[in-house]
């Protein structure tokens, strides 16, 4: 399946554009309904990629016949009606997939992975341009491989000896912006104006890593460049995220998570490894973010880390440290509270939003806090609703999500998290509800539930004392709805006919979209308890499709619709 962003509207309905089993679709955001949709199946064409250039109302779909013919078909995005077709032969063939330089310009290999093929269809007109890899790169050695780039009109290729970063000039030539021996990873582009994008790219070189941080309109310029001792056993550097924050001179600041092959995880910033995590986070199922406690007058308002006892019993260490009488063990305990008291690992709420808690939810059932600032745990505690019990016997934890969140009373409230479990690994179990103090870890209260949870959409509403509303799905349908209080009853029945969400049957290759539709018709009657009903369904064929994993926009994401993402293979 090829989804594609795109710009489309037809009157107040955004379009999305899918490409599936030969078939391409527009699909109403609305209601599900296609819209239009152009067969492709008796071409004997192997799509490569479908575009739509920005402020066009053409599509271009682009791809392989046979293995020697370029094909490129230009239809009109609002109607599905085909404009143009248009081929092209190249004797040489080509040898795996194409990579897309800009909306209207593809690179590919040739069979023999030493040739070059820059193919444009400005207008939808084919042209092309073959450049020996060769005349690039005089140490070439084995065949070549196309790296995709997050950079728009520069590619990489990879052969055994040699990594070539390569920007598409004009009239489909080509020039070497960058050329390096060393092991690379490439981030997605990050934006950080409304007009620029930034990535990171890192070289593995033996016992250190270079990072550097570009713009990617300027390959020749670095917004940054350092380089980091790295231990040689963690193996060479598989994924890199990049994030920015701001520094106290308003100028952007630049800070990486990287991945190494041996799954351990690293935070990079300011030339230096701020934490690392050392476990291959392989049990972890679920983790969501929480604000630490505002600073007043430089106190934490929230006491987190330290009760009276441990606050007088370190002023005691500081006191023998001054008086010369503190033994090794002492001197030990009155570094770590310093570097604990540091200002990047300060459990205080920075202006930049650097330091956060990360509340991580494993398959033991056990809760951590980490610190943003330098990875160290704050607190862990596993929860007593995962223990197994008498009325629990194989308790499994499912998901985290932010419960309450206090903007207006984070002076005197501390933020909490909802913990959804259930009890057995069938889907048609009874569920369990957790609700935990993010500052101090404390398990605030649990609630054991007479129906199964399939599915929990958090509502972007909240009442009085912030807490989110959130519907629960059982195995019949029923939209369950959570806090069961007059006032968020009252809340959701004012959004009633505003409220939408989708569902994925995986396994039947099925996407649903829902609604509500009234209250519960069972024999015990529960104000809280709602119908639903089915909105719309896209199909993908089992035969060839298999969705793996879908992802929607956040909460916090400005947003008119609830749109899915698909991914399949």
């Amino acid at each position: 399946v090829y989804t594609v962003q795109t710009n489309l509207k037809f009157d107040k309905d955004n379009v999305l554009v899918v490409f599936s089993n030969g078939r391409l679709h527009a699909i109403s955001c609305i209601d599900g309904e296609v819209l239009w949709k152009k067969d492709f199946e008796a071409e004997s064409f192997e799509v490569q990629q479908v575009i739509q250039p920005p402020g066009s109302d053409l599509i271009y779909v682009v791809g392989f016949a046979a293995s020697y013919q370029f094909e490129m078909y230009q239809i009109n995005a609002k109607n599905g009606e085909l404009l143009k077709h248009e081929s092209a032969s190249f004797s040489s063939g080509f040898s795996g997939e194409v990579s897309l330089v800009s909306t209207e310009t593809v690179v590919a290999l040739d069979s023999t992975g030493s040739i070059l093929l820059t193919i444009s269809f400005q207008d939808g007109k084919i042209s092309s341009q073959q450049t020996p890899f060769s005349n690039l790169v005089e140490d070439s050695l084995g065949p070549a491989v196309i790296i995709p780039s997050p950079v728009s009109g520069i590619f990489a290729i990879k052969t055994d000896a040699v990594t070539v970063f390569i920007r598409v000039i004009g009239e489909g030539k080509l020039e070497v912006v960058e050329k390096t021996t060393h092991e690379i990873a490439v981030s997605d582009a990050l934006s950080i104006s409304e007009d620029q994008e930034a990535f990171a790219l890192i070289q593995h070189a033996s016992s250190e890593i270079h990072l550097t941080v570009k713009l990617a309109h300027d390959w020749d310029g670095n917004l940054l460049k350092e380089s980091v001792k790295m231990d040689r056993q963690r193996g060479l550097v598989h994924k890199v995220f990049i994030n920015n924050y701001i520094r106290t001179d308003r100028s952007y600041g630049f800070r990486v998570l990287i991945v190494m092959e041996d799954h351990s995880l690293l935070l990079l910033q300011q030339g230096e490894i701020v934490w690392s995590r050392e476990d291959g986070l392989a049990s972890i199922i679920d983790v969501t973010t929480s604000e630490l406690p505002v600073e007043r007058n430089g106190v934490s308002v929230a006491k987190v880390e330290h009760n009276l006892f441990e606050w007088l019993k370190g002023h005691m260490l500081k006191l023998k440290g001054t008086l010369m009488l503190a033994s090794p063990e002492d001197m030990a305990a009155i570094q770590s509270m310093r570097l604990k008291s540091s200002e990047k690992s300060k459990m205080t709420r920075d202006h930049n939003g650097f330091r956060k808690l990360l509340i991580v939810l494993t398959r033991a059932g056990k809760l951590f806090a980490l610190h943003t600032g330098d990875g160290r745990i704050v607190w862990s505690h596993l929860l007593r609703s995962l223990h197994k019990s008498e009325a629990c016997q194989s308790p499994i934890g499912l998901n985290l999500y932010q419960w309450q969140v206090p903007h207006h009373h984070a002076m005197d409230e501390n933020p909490s998290v909802l913990v959804v479990s259930r009890c057995g690994p069938s889907s048609d179990t009874p569920g369990v509800l957790s609700f935990v103090d993010t500052y101090t870890g404390k398990e605030l209260s649990s609630l054991s539930l007479d129906h199964a949870v399939v599915q929990v959409i958090p509502l972007p509403y909240t009442d009085s004392t912030e807490q989110r509303l959130h519907l629960l799905i059982n195995a019949d349908k029923h939209a369950h709805l959570y806090p069961k209080t007059s006032e968020a009853l009252s809340i959701f029945k004012r959004e009633f006919l505003n409220i939408y969400w989708y569902s994925v049957e995986d396994q039947n290759g099925i996407i649903k979209g829902h609604a509500l539709k009234c209250k519960c018709t069972g024999e015990v009657a529960d104000e809280f308890c709602f119908d639903t009903r089915d909105l719309w369904s896209v199909v993908f064929p089992s035969e060839s499709e298999k969705i793996v994993a879908t992802v929607t926009r956040k909460l916090n994401e400005v947003k008119h619709f609830s749109l899915p993402h698909v991914f399949s293979q």
